[in-house]
């Protein structure tokens, strides 16, 4: 059973100026600014939770700071909060969820608790896995298996020419692992072996 557990009371000390002054605070329209994807994000925040000094008005981020900030940023993106996550997982274990979407367990345990977000390819896909039934079909086909007839049918013939269903996707990925044999080398006394 876990214990839940108590934030330590206020005042805090200060680690600036060493008072016990700390007290909860609120940073009316905060302007935020965090990196996603490699790209940085500019967002406003109406009403940020901190801690700060009344003394020296030193402003501490405190656990929920970060939560709220990572909160602001998902909403700021458009991606799914750690709550609709575990919605989407439903009665399967974190494992499956996992297997099914071809990450680690710990991957999903980090989107569910909020300690990481997911990227923004990663959360498109998992919408489309949450409104479409067929996703979860698709993804527990064996690899290897043939994609559908019916997908081949829905791609233009202009768009891809050489697309033909049946279609591997073993053969798609597949790598040779043979050493090229290493090319000639020219030294002053002509090409070497």
């Amino acid at each position: 059973m876990m214990r839940e557990q108590t934030a330590k009371p206020f005042p805090w000390r200060c680690p600036k100026c060493l008072k016990r002054a700390v007290q909860p605070n609120v940073l009316p329209e905060y302007q935020a600014k965090a990196k996603h994807d490699g790209r940085l994000h500019e967002f406003t925040i109406p009403a940020l939770q901190v801690a700060r000094c009344q003394a020296c008005g030193e402003v501490l981020f405190t656990n929920e700071t970060d939560e709220q900030i990572s909160r602001a940023l998902r909403e700021n993106l458009g991606l799914l909060q750690p709550e609709q996550i575990r919605a989407l997982r439903a009665e399967r274990t974190q494992q499956d969820f996992a297997d099914l979407l071809g990450t680690a367990t710990e991957t999903i345990s980090r989107w569910e608790t909020g300690v990481v977000i997911q990227s923004r390819s990663m959360d498109k896909f998992l919408r489309i896995f949450m409104t479409l039934p067929e996703a979860e079909e698709t993804l527990r086909q064996p690899r290897g298996a043939s994609v559908p007839n019916e997908w081949a049918k829905a791609v233009s013939p202009n768009a891809l020419p050489a697309f033909q269903a049946p279609f591997s996707w073993d053969a798609m990925f597949e790598v040779s692992y043979e050493t090229p044999p290493p090319a000639p080398v020219e030294t002053p006394y002509g090409l070497a072996a």
